[in-house]
C-alpha cells in the first residue's frame, strides 16, 4: 500500500487488479452513534468483513468495501504501523 496524505485527508493506494473504474475501499470517520446507526441499517445483502464496537468494515451490494472508524482516528498505513517506511 502507498498512502498519500495532506492535512486530514489520506488516499491509500493498494496493489491489485480491480475492474476499471472501481474503488477498492472507502473509509469514513463517524461518531459512535453514527457507526451504530450504519451497523443497524446494513441489510442482508451487505457482507460484514470486520466488526468491533469501534470499527466496521463491510462490502455493500454493489461490491464496494467500506471502513467505518472513529471520526477522530488518525490514519496510519500498514507500513507506518509496522515501522517499514521508505525514506
Amino acid at each position: 500500500m502507498v498512502a498519500l496524505r495532506r492535512d486530514a485527508v489520506a488516499l491509500a493506494l493498494f496493489h491489485g487488479t480491480p475492474a476499471p473504474g472501481t474503488l477498492f475501499e472507502i473509509s469514513i470517520g463517524v461518531t459512535p452513534k453514527e457507526a451504530d446507526a450504519i451497523r443497524a441499517r446494513l441489510g442482508a445483502e451487505a457482507t460484514v468483513l470486520e466488526s468491533t464496537p469501534e470499527w466496521l468494515r463491510f462490502q455493500d451490494p454493489f461490491g464496494f468495501r467500506w471502513a467505518v472508524q472513529p471520526h477522530d482516528a488518525v490514519f496510519r498505513s500498514s507500513g507506518e504501523i509496522a515501522g517499514r517506511w521508505i525514506l
